[in-house]
């Protein structure tokens, strides 16, 4: 199928034109069937998605999750969801709406706008070394032509008017008590000033960069690797230890120690590119500046101008660090950084960046 003709070209010139989808514009994908990555998680059903899953599976187990959503909840030790056997949905036709739109996501606030998840194995990052800024309509995704589906179906269904009316209050509450001090700047500006100049990490980035220190393997980042599979990695005192994961849980053989970065890596200059793109792609999403959203919310000392540098600087530093620790991993060259790595450090960062708060929702 090429990008002009077929059915992925009608799916995506039928979606709303309220929905924005600059951000999936150029993109491919292809599932990776011995990754299952999207799979070691907790997704929301709804009460029909719950009916079409029991019909599958009477015993399947769920639990309460917020409003009218229950949960299918992973098996213990962060291990996969209930339905997945030797890396197989056992329900994959009528698996919930967080499964089968992934790697896509839509973030609502005072608009809609798609988005896709750089995490996935299955996601060419090739865009990201050719950054030429957003791109338009006649330049559809390919491979992604079921996920706009059931987008499409999601997005009729859900209240998204009253979200993005709630959103568009949110914002201009916060706009008007920050041009009370001074510290507002429009969106656009934002992108503006910081595509023209990006943030370089400072030492503490470089500190606070890394892994989280807890102690539940369920509560641990993942990334997946060709060769170890789905693995986890957290802080052990100042070392990052690394650990595959199994399918039904639990650490997966023995665990790999090193020793922590004490100075910001090198960067080959395609591994540059690379990473300088994934900063100007996340400048576009709409998560991004509703993150700064959510900080300004719970602070009066920041602009909005401070805190989407401080989130490009982290996201920078963590990118790089984990990038280098992953090529430690493997036995690969950690400073400076080849392209290679750079790709690892983003797939190792952006479902953390993705899982944090903003003052929008995600579809």
């Amino acid at each position: 199928m090429t990008r002009e003709s077929g059915e992925g070209s009608r799916r995506w010139e039928s979606l709303d034109p309220a929905l924005s989808l600059s951000l999936l514009a150029g993109w491919s994908f292809l599932c990776r069937p011995d990754c299952a990555l999207c799979c070691f998680a907790t997704p929301a059903v709804t009460p029909s998605e719950m009916d079409r899953l029991l019909r599958i599976e009477p015993a399947a187990p769920f639990e309460r999750g917020e409003a009218e959503f229950s949960i299918v909840p992973a098996r213990p030790r962060g291990g996969a969801c209930h339905f997945l056997t030797q890396l197989r949905c056992r329900v994959h036709p009528v698996r919930p709406f967080p499964c089968a739109t992934y790697p896509v996501m839509v973030h609502l606030g005072s608009q809609a706008q798609a988005d896709i998840v750089l995490s996935c194995p299955g996601v060419d990052l090739a865009p990201l070394s050719r950054w030429e800024g957003v791109r338009g309509p006649s330049d559809p995704p390919m491979g992604l032509d079921q996920e706009l589906g059931r987008v499409a179906e999601e997005y009729g269904r859900r209240p998204v008017r009253a979200y993005l009316a709630e959103g568009k209050r949110r914002e201009d509450r916060l706009r008007s008590r920050m041009q009370r001090r001074g510290g507002w700047i429009e969106p656009a500006d934002l992108r503006e000033l910081f595509h023209s100049d990006l943030p370089v990490p400072e030492k503490e980035d470089l500190q606070e960069a890394g892994p989280p220190d807890a102690d539940s393997i369920a509560d641990l980042p993942l990334f997946w690797d060709s060769t170890l599979g789905r693995v986890a990695f957290r802080r052990r005192g100042s070392a990052w230890e690394f650990q595959a994961i199994r399918e039904e849980g639990g650490p997966q053989g023995l665990p790999r120690i090193f020793e922590p970065i004490h100075e910001l890596p090198g960067l080959e200059p395609e591994a540059r590119r690379m990473l300088e793109g994934y900063l100007h792609f996340c400048l576009e999403r709409d998560f991004l500046i509703w993150m700064a959203y959510s900080e300004a919310s719970g602070t009066r000392d920041a602009s909005l101008e401070e805190l989407v540098e401080a989130i490009l600087r982290s996201l920078s530093a963590e990118a790089r660090v984990r990038g280098a620790m992953r090529a430690r991993l493997l036995g690969r060259r950690s400073d400076p950084l080849d392209r290679a790595a750079v790709e690892w450090g983003i797939r190792a960062t952006d479902s953390d960046f993705l899982d944090q708060g903003t003052l929008g929702r995600v579809l």
